[in-house]
């Protein structure tokens, strides 16, 4: 038997500090890379992923005012296939609206509820078999709307 060891003991301790030295480096380690992964959002890329979603909206607006004189003249269903493509074609808008409105409202409150209202002013009109200079008027003023509330030129 060795002079300088005693008999039945173990580095325990040593042990454990070792493994706490190895966790905490390896959990700030694993921290560091993960965090360094992420990029940070700005409000730069927020403004243009709502403008990307809203694009279809404004897009699809303009459509409406060419098929609804084409299917509606003089308060009378002339091709009722471009009527329903207009009514189709105002479904898409509301949903591209309906998804970008989160983003929107915290961007321009007041625009976001006066596009909401004249989109379902819209539907009444189509509804209504209103006159082609109404609907262009309305469908003229939400895309303004909607370009103004998302900040697109």
């Amino acid at each position: 038997m060795s002079l300088y060891r005693t008999p039945g003991r173990r580095p325990y301790a040593t042990i454990a500090v070792a493994l706490l030295v190895g966790v905490v480096i390896g959990s700030g380690g694993g921290y560091l890379g993960g965090k360094a992964g992420q990029e940070t959002p700005s409000l730069g890329k927020g403004l243009k992923n709502v403008q990307d979603t809203i694009r279809p909206a404004v897009d699809g607006v303009e459509l409406i005012a060419v098929e609804y004189p084409i299917g509606v003249q003089d308060g009378r269903v002339v091709v009722p296939e471009q009527l329903q493509g207009a009514k189709d074609q105002l479904a898409r808008v509301r949903e591209s609206f309906a998804a970008a409105r989160p983003d929107l409202v915290v961007i321009d409150p007041d625009g976001t509820a006066k596009v909401a209202a004249d989109l379902e002013q819209l539907g009444t009109k189509l509804e209504a078999l209103a006159p082609v200079d109404d609907v262009r008027a309305l469908v003229t003023a939400i895309e303004a709307e909607l370009r103004s509330v998302a900040r697109l030129s």
